[in-house]
């Protein structure tokens, strides 16, 4: 019933402090995430392969292709970007990696990028960073839509 006191740093604070609280924050969301999902089931019937294509600032762009294991028919896809705000977080936390999977399941392909923010484990990378990485990964889902969803 209160509110939670105001973050430790401001917009008078320095880069330095300001991705110390980013790395922070990521750390304690990741025990968050640990806790909530520990005691699910695995969710099974998915198959799952990682791609590294290269992004238009000429860096890897990591995706993670999540797919059912048996569908008759072309399924839709889906293309995930991660949460976070562009500043924190990954596509391999478990929060991200267990959606895919549940959408997965349900018989559609998914598609997730992991891109660069501006802090966190990831580093430091100024915008457009993360957003031309998402475009370059979009990009790569609508150039292979066709061989998405099908069993491998």
């Amino acid at each position: 019933d209160e509110h939670l006191p105001a973050p430790p740093v401001t917009a008078d604070s320095s880069l330095g402090e300001i991705l110390a609280f980013i790395d922070n924050a990521e750390k304690e969301s990741l025990k968050i995430f640990e806790v909530w999902f520990a005691d699910l089931p695995p969710i099974e019937n998915v198959q799952r392969r990682k791609e590294v294509n290269p992004g238009v600032d000429g860096n890897d762009i990591r995706l993670f292709i999540y797919e059912p294991v048996e569908t008759p028919w072309s399924c839709h896809c889906v293309y995930h970007i991660h949460g976070g705000g562009m500043v924190l977080l990954t596509a391999t936390d478990i929060l991200y990696v267990r959606w895919r999977d549940k959408l997965a399941a349900t018989g559609m392909a998914v598609v997730g990028v992991d891109f660069r923010n501006g802090g966190g484990s990831l580093g430091n990378y100024s915008f457009p960073a993360g957003l031309n990485d998402c475009m370059s990964g979009l990009e790569w889902t609508s150039n292979n839509r066709a061989d998405l969803g099908h069993p491998k």
